[in-house]
């Protein structure tokens, strides 16, 4: 029992946390941004905007898209601070000092994909989105 609980946190975990959105370019083009944290890193980030792609795909009526354009990046974030105090009376001084540095990253993905219809010229070599989505289910 314990083993199924850490299992369904770590699932939640490391999929619930990439971001993802679509925006539509017209004449069944769609740009798909995903984004996720550190430990899901850049191939976590391809594979939430391929899964977003094929919803979009699907959602938009089609049976099947093809990325015709990709771009990745990582972000990384470096923030400081420091901070020191003295105080002195005329029997005792006291002072202290400290300081902190910290990073964060998160890795970035853009594809442009182009939807398709059953048949549609230019669908013979596009991933169907529907098998797609099953092949995720099933693992």
């Amino acid at each position: 029992m314990k083993n199924t609980f850490l299992i369904l946190i770590s699932l939640f975990i490391f999929t619930g946390c990439a971001k993802t959105s679509a925006m539509p370019l017209g004449n069944g083009f769609v740009q798909i941004d995903a984004e996720a944290p550190p430990v899901l890193g850049r191939t976590g980030a391809q594979k939430a905007a391929i899964k977003k792609a094929a919803e979009t795909t699907l959602s938009y009526g089609k049976i099947s898209f093809i990325v015709v354009d990709k771009a990745s990046w990582s972000d990384l974030n470096i923030s400081g601070s420091s901070s020191g105090g003295f105080s002195a009376t005329p029997y005792s001084a006291s002072g202290g000092y400290s300081s902190g540095f910290g990073t964060t990253r998160t890795s970035q993905t853009a594809i442009v994909i182009k939807m398709f219809d059953k048949g549609e010229k230019g669908s013979k070599n596009a991933i169907n989105a529907q098998a797609y989505l099953d092949t995720l289910v099933s693992k």
